[in-house]
């Protein structure tokens, strides 16, 4: 029979890798190249991606990386609430100029909301983090679900399963309380789901 301190260990690895692989901007690469890919064909698909994992990915992970080489050591997480607010205020033009390029582009719309999603679900962040510390992870595998189950259907709602593991990760690795990771998926579930409503 395993120890309880195995056990702990595994869990602990368990909890990390998830946390890992759902570090929201490279989790959003392939939801962005998966339904680029299905709504548009080749080559167009493959330039909307490349716009999408720009303003998403790119310029997102080098301002948190700017900012956290002579605080953080170059982590790319970031657990204390206050130090989270410059970048989240600087990545959120990225979204909103992401957004606009898609706009012009004349991209399909669901790349387009989910793009839109990203700035307005950032920016509510940003407005909680002012005083709570709302789980970014959460939000991070939320709204990309939700726009999977919009273009595929039940298919998408398999990617609706990485909530509650993600969920799960944050607050076993005390990142998190479990009101601050529910906070973030209902947030960016709702906002998400809206903002698909509305323009699509």
């Amino acid at each position: 029979m395993d120890s309880p301190s195995f056990d702990r260990a595994r869990a602990d690895r368990l909890a990390r890798h998830i946390s890992a692989l759902t570090y929201p901007t490279f989790y959003c690469i392939p939801v962005l190249i998966i339904i680029s890919a299905a709504l548009l064909p080749w080559p167009d698909w493959a330039a909307v991606a490349a716009v999408c994992i720009f303003f998403a990915t790119v310029v997102p992970v080098s301002i948190v990386l700017a900012f956290t080489s002579r605080t953080h050591r170059g982590q790319l997480d970031i657990h204390e609430r206050e130090a989270r607010l410059f970048p989240l205020l600087a990545i959120i033009p990225s979204y909103a100029m992401g957004y606009a390029s898609l706009y012009a582009m004349s991209a399909p719309a669901a790349i387009q909301c989910l793009m839109l999603c990203y700035t307005i679900n950032t920016a509510f962040v940003l407005a909680v983090s002012l005083f709570w510390k709302i789980s970014i992870h959460a939000v991070g595998v939320s709204g990309p679900a939700v726009a999977m189950t919009y273009v595929f259907g039940s298919i998408g709602i398999v990617l609706m399963l990485m909530i509650p593991m993600v969920m799960w990760s944050r607050v076993h690795l005390k990142k998190h309380t479990v009101a601050q990771v529910i906070a973030g998926a209902s947030s960016a579930l709702t906002i998400t789901t809206l903002v698909f409503l509305v323009m699509t």
